[in-house]
């Protein structure tokens, strides 16, 4: 426990978040100069080498460094896309008709898309057959493994879920990958039980990625205000978060909660105040307002 709240204590101090981001190539540039950094990249790109050259891994090193998170459909069924910009249910049918496809390529894509429209439907289960059917058709791709870790997370199957994100650090050592995966496998961890392994996901990411901070910082402040001994530390992260987006609904609605318990009913009412202004703002976004 000491070690845990030591490292909330380390995080908080780190100079990568503490303003807010100007630009996304300083943030970047600053984060290249960060020996913290350096470092987790370094393990990550050790432990996937060194992960490719396993007996059941089909990818060597060249072509599992050389995968980026470029997702496009196959030439045969790109053009079944263009029904997805009209109803849901054409877009469902469209990609049924490739799902049996002789040329596997084209059955994992279509798949990989109906596992994805399930789940957007709600029906989980259905959309984890499909993306186990896409992963048996081509289990070397990253994408559909990132997918599957993704949609048994929503299903609440944390174990499994954090066996897909492991497993797709064996297929690829690209940023974006590594950083979706460590994300995924945080929250597995959390919403499983286990706070500190969830600590210690996010603190990859609290360093290395600068287009993540506002929602890990809002997860390092909620963990923090969970544990006991970390409690002192959750307004720090909370007020990082916001500071990174100040549409941050929920680090804002739990700054506020966290102000109310401690009985600073200005601060909390300062906090809920700015969370229902999040909330619209969020909500502008989605529905922008049209003039007539």
């Amino acid at each position: 426990m000491r070690k845990f709240t030591l490292l909330f204590a380390c995080l908080a101090a780190l100079p990568v978040v503490a303003q807010p981001l100007s630009g996304v190539s300083s943030s970047v540039d600053n984060l290249a100069d960060d020996p913290a950094t350096q470092e987790a990249s370094v393990q990550t790109v050790s432990k996937s080498s060194i992960a490719a050259k396993r007996a059941d891994s089909k990818l060597n090193e060249i072509a599992m460094h050389k995968t980026v998170l470029d997702y496009a459909l196959p030439e045969e069924i790109a053009s079944t896309a263009q029904a997805c910009t009209r109803e849901e249910e054409d877009c469902y049918i469209a990609f049924k008709t490739f799902e049996h496809s002789s040329d596997t390529r084209v059955a994992a894509a279509a798949n990989l898309e109906l596992a994805i429209l399930a789940l957007q439907r709600g029906l989980v289960k259905q959309s984890q057959e499909y993306i186990a059917r896409a992963g048996e058709l081509s289990p070397d791709d990253p994408f559909i493994e990132l997918t599957r870790g993704w949609i048994l997370l929503s299903a609440g199957k944390y174990k499994q879920s954090r066996e897909a994100f492991d497993h797709l650090l064996y297929l690829s050592a690209d940023f974006e990958y590594v950083s979706s995966a460590k994300l995924g496998g945080a929250l597995a961890w959390y919403f499983g039980g286990n706070k500190e392994k969830a600590a210690e996901q996010l603190q990859y990411l609290y360093v290395s990625n600068p287009y993540a901070i506002s929602f890990v910082s809002y997860m390092l402040g909620r963990i923090a205000w969970e544990i006991k001994a970390a409690k002192k530390m959750a307004p720090v992260f909370l007020q990082q978060a916001l500071s990174h987006d100040e549409k941050n609904y929920s680090a804002a609605k739990l700054f506020a909660k966290l102000s109310e318990k401690d009985k600073d009913k200005l601060r909390a009412w300062q906090y809920y105040l700015f969370a229902l202004r999040a909330a619209y703002r969020a909500r502008d976004d989605f529905y922008p307002v049209q003039s007539c």
